[in-house]
């Protein structure tokens, strides 16, 4: 994720699943992220456009949307447990 401003942010990234699956995506636009209802926290949401892929996903295409909520600069899609960098 790279923020792009204030309250924006631009991502191109691959999601990698067991047995070599993969998925390559990048940002529609720019998605929102903006202060949360608890100190610290961020929220935010973004679209994706599927760019193809490895495995089952092989020619993948399409969009995906997905609601943020993290602390600290962490922002995640609700429901994932942790968030790591490179």
């Amino acid at each position: 994720m790279t923020v792009t401003g204030a309250t924006s942010f631009q991502e191109v990234g691959t999601v990698a699943f067991a047995d070599g699956r993969r998925l390559r995506f990048a940002s529609v636009g720019s998605g929102y992220l903006g202060a949360g209802s608890h100190s610290g926290q961020k929220h935010g949401a973004g679209a994706w456009r599927v760019e193809g892929g490895e495995g089952q996903f092989a020619g993948a295409s399409g969009l995906i949307a997905s609601n943020l909520l993290g602390e600290r600069g962490c922002p995640l899609p609700l429901g994932v447990e942790a968030c790591t960098s490179s």
